[in-house]
């Protein structure tokens, strides 16, 4: 029996991403959810969803989702999943998890209360190429990892409807390290684990009232990262590399939407690439979800809450190091 799913606050990455990936597959797409009824009738029309809401409850009362993907800005993060996982709906949040760590420990203490799963879609992580990164670090395949450069740079466009939201520092966080740059802190966080803020650069830009160009230095452990995020150029060079005693790790455009083709690696005086065979990871990452959801592990890598917040510590230490300049 197909797993029933409720895509919430479906109107922007619901329609662009999820929703296009999921609808016709394995999955049943029961209802979605909108604070506009009109826009949120077109959207299920267009995927021919057999239900549509404006109001939370009764659209887990009507229908009975097996899970729900929250695709809504991330303010309303903790009030949305907190609801569902109280009402024994598993949740699959579109990154960030918050802009608070206020609002990440509701998240988890609600997870934690209920014993309903809950991750966060960081979809990146949800491909072989990442998962031969990690794997490849962990492992020692290219000695001891030394450093790392990681940057997600692109031109917002300034009259998108979602940019009404991603340049307001009171529901999207002071920098653009919450939107772009945090795929970047999951994607890091996945293979050193936990960091924390040594320093950074930052200029507003355009009148803006967020930090657009944000430059960070991130310490793992023994290794130094480099975090370049910016929301006024790009992308030309989102790249992931990774230094270490014996080698290197190189993939050219890995923090965009589609990620990078091929992972090339020079370890042991050769050099050979590693081809990307996953399928898209923004339907993968639900697909991984309904696989916890059913008690199975998941095919690719994914993002715990505890994982999430680790990142957006680092998010709320940089905050501090720009606000103490």
């Amino acid at each position: 029996m197909k797993n029933r799913v409720a895509v919430v606050s479906a109107t922007g990455s619901g329609r662009k991403r999820t929703l296009p990936n999921i609808v016709g597959s394995d999955l049943d797409v029961v209802a979605v959810h909108g604070r506009d009824e009109t826009r949120i009738a077109e959207l299920a029309a267009q995927f021919n969803v057999p239900a549509y809401f404006t109001d939370l409850t009764r659209l887990v009362d009507e229908t009975h989702p097996d899970f729900a993907v929250v695709c809504s800005p991330p303010f309303l993060h903790a009030e949305q999943t907190a609801s569902l996982l109280n009402a024994g709906v598993p949740v699959l949040i579109e990154k960030p998890v918050a802009i608070t760590l206020e609002d990440a420990n509701v998240i988890r203490s609600a997870s934690a209360k209920t014993g309903v799963p809950v991750r966060v879609a960081h979809n990146l992580r949800h491909q072989n190429t990442y998962r031969y990164i990690r794997n490849a670090v962990q492992s020692g395949e290219i000695g001891r990892a030394v450093s790392v450069s990681a940057e997600w740079s692109f031109k917002l466009n300034p009259d998108a409807p979602s940019s009404l939201w991603k340049l307001d520092p009171k529901v999207s966080g002071a920098t653009c390290v919450y939107d772009a740059g945090v795929h970047c802190l999951d994607a890091l966080q996945g293979i050193f684990g936990d960091g924390n803020a040594v320093a950074v650069l930052a200029n507003k830009a355009n009148g803006s009232a967020t930090y657009e160009e944000v430059t960070a230095l991130i310490q793992y452990g023994d290794v130094q990262a480099t975090l370049v995020v910016c929301r006024t150029y790009g992308p030309y060079t989102n790249d992931l590399v990774i230094n270490g005693t014996e080698g290197s790790i190189v993939a050219r455009n890995f923090f965009t939407e589609t990620s990078s083709p091929t992972v090339e690696v020079v370890s042991g005086g050769e050099t050979r690439k590693v081809e990307r065979t996953s399928p898209n990871p923004y339907g993968q990452e639900v697909f991984d979800f309904a696989a916890v959801v059913n008690g199975l592990t998941p095919e690719y890598d994914d993002t715990s809450v505890q994982d999430a917040i680790s990142s957006l510590k680092v998010a709320a230490q940089l905050d501090t190091l720009i606000s103490s300049r």
